[in-house]
């Protein structure tokens, strides 16, 4: 009888292994999972903390680059002004200039006098040549 019990404890012992590492499985399946669930709440909030700060962060970082932009855009802007109102203030200095010194009103009215006597001159001269043909 002590061989035949040996097989039946062999079997019993075997059975009582497979629950005991079943059970143990469980158990740590479960002390995981309780532990998770008290560490997670506290993982989340470190995130939505990160997350926040680096959204902060990078909006500082938008603002100081737009802030820098508008600067630049705004200095380049008064330079052209500047340039574009110096070449006008040249133009406009250049016509006057020329409408005093290069071709006064007298001398003008001169030049239009003559020209028409010429061109008179010249229809003149075109009419006796037709006249002799």
């Amino acid at each position: 009888m002590a061989a035949g019990n040996d097989g039946l404890f062999q079997w019993i012992d075997a059975i009582i292994s497979g629950i005991s590492a079943l059970g143990g499985a469980v158990a740590g399946l479960v002390a995981g999972t309780w532990r998770m669930a008290r560490v997670e709440p506290r993982l989340e909030l470190k995130m939505e903390a990160r997350v926040a700060l680096m959204e902060t962060e990078m909006r500082e970082k938008l603002l100081s680059h737009e802030r820098a932009s508008v600067v630049r855009t705004e200095g380049l802007t008064e330079q052209f002004r500047e340039s574009f109102n110096g070449m006008r203030r040249q133009i406009d200095d250049q016509r006057l200039n020329t409408e005093k010194d290069f071709v006064r009103k007298e001398d003008l009215r001169d030049f239009r006098e003559e020209l028409r006597e010429d061109i008179r001159e010249i229809k003149d001269a075109i009419k006796e040549i037709a006249k002799r043909q």
